[in-house]
């Protein structure tokens, strides 16, 4: 199961392993998880391997250590919760938690529109800027989101480097736009090659998909999103009213 001849360290390999049984109920929360032998025997790794997979899962809270009892699952906070009444970045949403986050933007170049994105942008636009990142979490994988965002108000949008800038404030302090706000759907998706390979996981892997489309003031659409995480960053929260007869 641990592929020795891969780029990807042993402990790495073991703590992805590890990590899917916690996220597809097989190792439940409370529960004790095989012992650090067992786990050598399982997956024919060293001592050490285990230790450091095991330390990277309680860093990042996915279990925890009981003394003088064993390795359990913990329960887990979600990392963050999303209030959908208010629309932010990434880095704003992740600002107040003690985790850290980084982006990893993979690609961005102009594209003419399809047929779907034709019907998103309008049929004014002929071409738009396409950015692929990953975002993490702890460095880990959490997220892979594709962007688009229309050239005719975003030109040249290929020179910034969305690794260390945010495209949000990129939009708001380089070409003076007002975001206002934004729809999103959610739906459940599997996991496609692509996407696994980018978030470390099994192809079929359940993720959650979130689509956002984004307005300015001028009630112009200023991107398109499509994020996928595997559910467990984040809760979403809004507050509903209740209109009574």
């Amino acid at each position: 199961m641990i592929d020795k001849n891969s780029p990807l360290p042993l402990y790495f390999q073991l703590q992805n392993k590890l990590l899917e049984k916690i996220k597809d109920g097989t190792y439940p929360q409370n529960k004790a998880l095989p012992t650090e032998h067992e786990l050598i025997q399982s997956y024919g790794v060293s001592r050490t391997t285990v230790r450091q997979a095991i330390d990277n899962l309680v860093k990042e809270g996915y279990i925890e250590k009981r003394r003088g009892v064993g390795t359990f699952v913990a329960e887990r906070e979600k990392l963050n919760s999303w209030d959908l009444g208010s629309l932010k970045s990434f880095e704003e949403a992740f600002k107040e938690s003690n985790h850290k986050i980084r982006t990893e933007a993979l690609s961005i170049k102009a594209i003419k529109l399809d047929s779907k994105l034709q019907q998103i942008f309008g049929d004014k636009e002929k071409e738009v800027y396409e950015l692929e990142r990953v975002r993490f979490i702890d460095e880990r994988p959490a997220m892979s989101i594709i962007t688009f965002v229309p050239a005719s108000i975003f030109s040249n949008m290929d020179r910034y480097d969305f690794s260390s800038v945010s495209l949000y404030k990129t939009m708001s302090e380089e070409y003076n736009i007002n975001i206002c706000y934004a729809e999103k759907e959610f739906r459940v998706v599997a996991a496609g090659r692509e996407d696994a390979q980018k978030l470390k996981l099994k192809v079929g892997s359940p993720l959650q998909e979130v689509r956002t489309i984004t307005y300015d003031d001028n009630n112009r659409v200023i991107e398109y999103s499509i994020s996928r995480d595997s559910g467990d960053i984040s809760t979403y929260k809004i507050k509903l009213k209740y209109r009574g007869k």
